[in-house]
């Protein structure tokens, strides 16, 4: 898995590098070698101390022109920024404080899988303000005609923060069909990942 690290203070960045370079499954492409070439990683870290609109309008560019799969390291993210993330099509989210830890390698593996990771106590901050939401608003119609009962069941455990084989176990699915439900489900409803999923579903009443 090639990866490579954008952004941040040249000594942050520095030693996530070097954290990064000690593990057998990945390739940092911007270390210290010659040859390597950024632009081909299966998945870029963004290393923010703050999100504000430049950086996502970079994150923006990394994700929608470069066609990258973006896992954003930041220390915080109030609810504004997590906005400003989820729009610009943001994949996983680690906070600072593990990114020299193996939940970082984690979050990069199932990224490249294709699958999204979110902090659970952000996860439940971003519930929370589609809650309010949803509570102030009318429910909205998606480019789609709704959720089908499986879509619905699915989502629900995503919110809950369950992984896909997890998700498969709970409803006898293979993991495949899972995956397949969720792809389909974005494609329709034009939705960027998981997160952004969840926030659509539940701001517009499906679960």
């Amino acid at each position: 898995m090639a990866v490579a690290v954008h952004d941040g203070d040249p000594l942050s960045r520095a030693g996530l590098i070097a954290y990064l370079q000690r593990q057998q499954a990945v390739t940092v492409l911007n270390g210290t070698q010659g040859g390597e070439n950024p632009a081909v990683a299966d998945v870029a870290i963004m290393l923010l101390d703050q999100v504000d609109t430049e950086s996502a309008r970079r994150l923006h560019n990394l994700v929608n022109d470069m066609k990258k799969k973006v896992v954003l390291v930041t220390g915080e993210l109030d609810e504004s920024q997590l906005e400003l993330v989820l729009n610009a099509g943001l994949h996983s989210i680690v906070w600072r404080h593990q990114a020299a830890t193996d939940r970082l390698v984690k979050v990069l593996r199932t990224t490249y899988q294709g699958e999204s990771e979110v902090p659970s106590d952000l996860l439940a901050r971003l519930l929370a303000q589609m809650g309010r939401m949803r509570r102030g608003e009318r429910k909205e119609a998606g480019p789609g005609d709704g959720l089908t009962e499986r879509e619905s069941r699915v989502l629900q455990f995503v919110a809950k923060g369950l992984a896909t084989k997890e998700i498969a176990a709970q409803l006898c699915f293979s993991e495949r069909t899972v995956k397949g439900i969720l792809h389909d489900l974005m494609v329709r409803m034009q939705l960027k990942n998981r997160a952004h999923a969840v926030a659509f579903a539940i701001r517009a009443g499906y679960i």
